[in-house]
Parts: C-alpha cells; sequence; structure tokens
C-alpha cells in the first residue's frame, strides 16, 4: 500500500471518542475493570465511558431493542468522534467530505445537526463504519 504523503484534507483536533456494542453492559463493565484495567464510568442506563491513561474515552453501548433497527441504520447511533475547532470548522469539514465523497468511496454524509451546541455530521466511509465530526466543546 502507498503511503499519503499529502497533508490530510481536515484540520481535526483530536480523537474524540469511539463506540462498543454490548450485549450485557455489567459483564462487559467486569472485563473492562478486571482483566483489562480499564477505568470505567457509568454515563446512563445503557452507556460507559472507558479509558487508559488519556483524556480520549470509547463508549460502550448495550444494544437493546432501541437500536436494534432493520439493516444497517442503527449503526449511526456507533461511531468513532473526530473534533474540530468550532460550528464553522464543521461545516467546513462538511464541505470537504461532499467534495471528496468519490475519491475516498464514502458511502453516504449526513446533515449538520446541533444538539444543544454540540455540531456534528456523520460520514459512512466504503466500509460501513460511521465518523462524527464535531465542534469542540468547552470544558467546564
Amino acid at each position: 500500500m502507498d503511503k499519503i504523503v499529502t497533508a490530510p484534507l481536515l484540520d481535526l483536533n483530536f480523537l474524540s471518542h469511539g463506540t462498543l456494542l454490548m450485549e450485557d453492559l455489567a459483564a462487559s463493565r467486569l472485563f473492562f475493570e478486571e482483566f483489562l484495567g480499564l477505568e470505567v464510568v457509568k454515563t446512563s442506563e445503557v452507556s460507559i465511558a472507558i479509558r487508559l491513561n488519556s483524556d480520549s474515552c470509547v463508549v460502550g453501548v448495550e444494544r437493546s431493542k432501541i437500536v436494534r433497527k432493520s439493516g444497517r441504520e442503527y449503526l449511526r447511533n456507533y461511531n468513532v468522534g473526530l473534533s474540530v475547532g468550532d460550528a464553522d470548522d464543521v461545516r467546513h469539514a462538511r464541505e470537504l467530505a461532499v467534495e471528496h465523497k468519490d475519491t475516498y468511496g464514502v458511502r453516504n454524509i449526513a446533515d449538520i445537526i446541533d444538539e444543544s451546541g454540540r455540531v456534528s455530521f456523520l460520514i459512512e466511509d466504503r466500509d460501513g463504519n460511521f465518523w462524527q465530526i464535531m465542534n469542540d466543546q468547552p470544558t467546564p
């Protein structure tokens, strides 16, 4: 495989998060904490955040009837988050994604959404993985 020597199209600040599907939240938590030694925080009734020696985390979400939808559409809830600067940077990133969609075999580019200041959109890559491009959020 040839190495790409050009600068990346997106100016990303950091990898924000990734998401894992879990059948049983409690059993998975035991494995993460007791076997792997990861720091685990329960973030909701159906999700946990895990990390190790980093501010970046992976989110674990228990599969439920709510997310088991026909086809692969439910996978939009399970993505890797990539942070850019502000909302304008998110819009610019989407413009670049649309412009280069065919070059990289991107399957789909979702519309931008604003959820209480978290501005983002999803890219479905050639393999069916979802990437959430989102604005940085100030830390409290």
